[in-house]
């Protein structure tokens, strides 16, 4: 399935279903950057930024209340706490912290938080079927309107829209599904793949039309998503960062290192299942696994009752 990622930026280079060899390509709809005007122009930009900033430091500090998945046992709640407590050093702003572990629960406070209005400022979430809903109301906030303003913002995706300016992706990248695109790479038809994950930061629309928080809800994702910041988060994980952090093996025990061996190794990946599904589909087999597991309920009926609910949508 051709994965859409629109309204969000991506942390470091993480953008889906591409592969690289020759002929020309598209971002797989990364907020349609591979097409984005930037007309705009830097001192366009400088002025919106220099007047959004002025505007809140003559308003005092700024509260932004943030909704992550750094949180509870999350291998990065601590990086997270920690890079929270530099940014709110370097700007005097305040972070009003409501993450919570990614469960299905979670998913659907957040869903309903949007429906009555109650949604955070700034939200690092799924895309997929978890986000749709909130994406097509116009709920958040596009790259393209958001570097309208901020040019620099979510300019680390440049990168790869320099490679497929230079021809370097094949021809039906704008077409080609995550199946076709793993089956050139095994075929030795392309060099290699730019895979990411299937969550990022959204700016809510609430946020970006209010002039006391918009600067500063720009300034918190562009921190965490920033050069410095992203290594950290990717410590731990597979990373085609060009900035990825060295990893002292004897940090790790045994088990780890041979995750790391493993995905080193990779030559394919496959998509989570659960992003192509809305949130009832999963009931069954999420929330219904207590009953799977212990005999209650046939996983085969667990299935077929998340398939039926898929289907009658």
């Amino acid at each position: 399935m051709k994965k859409k990622i629109i309204s969000m930026l991506l942390a470091g280079t993480m953008v889906l279903s591409m592969t690289a060899c020759g002929g020309q390509a598209d971002t797989a709809q990364t907020g349609s950057d591979a097409g984005a005007d930037t007309s705009a122009g830097a001192d366009a930009g400088t002025e919106s930024q220099t007047a959004d900033a002025g505007a809140a430091e003559q308003a005092g500090s700024v509260e932004l209340v943030v909704t992550t998945t750094f949180a509870g046992e999350d291998t990065n709640a601590q990086n997270y706490k920690d890079a929270v407590k530099a940014w709110e050093a370097e700007t005097g702003n305040t972070i009003v912290d409501t993450s919570a572990s990614a469960d299905e629960t979670f998913k659907a406070r957040v869903a309903t938080d949007f429906e009555t209005g109650s949604e955070p400022d700034v939200l690092f979430f799924f895309n997929g079927a978890d986000s749709n809903s909130f994406i097509e109301a116009g709920k958040v906030v596009p790259i393209d309107e958001i570097r309208a303003e901020y040019p620099e913002y979510a300019a680390n995706m440049n990168d790869i829209k320099e490679l497929y300016e230079l021809g370097y992706f094949p021809e039906n990248t704008l077409s080609a599904t995550d199946d076709e695109t793993f089956a050139m790479f095994t075929d030795g038809k392309a060099a290699f793949l730019i895979g990411g994950i299937s969550s990022g930061y959204f700016i809510t629309r609430k946020t970006w039309d209010d002039p006391a928080k918009r600067a500063a809800a720009v300034s918190f994702v562009e921190f965490m998503t920033s050069d410095e910041m992203v290594p950290k988060f990717a410590q731990h994980g597979a990373s085609a960062l060009k900035d990825a952090p060295e990893v002292d093996s004897s940090e790790f025990n045994s088990l780890q290192i041979k995750s790391m061996e493993m995905m080193s190794g990779a030559t394919s990946l496959t998509g989570a299942v659960q992003d192509a599904f809305a949130g009832d589909c999963r009931v069954s087999t999420f929330d219904g696994m207590p009953e799977i597991v212990t005999g209650r309920v046939a996983a085969e009926d667990a299935v077929a009752e998340g398939l039926e609910t898929y289907h009658n949508q």
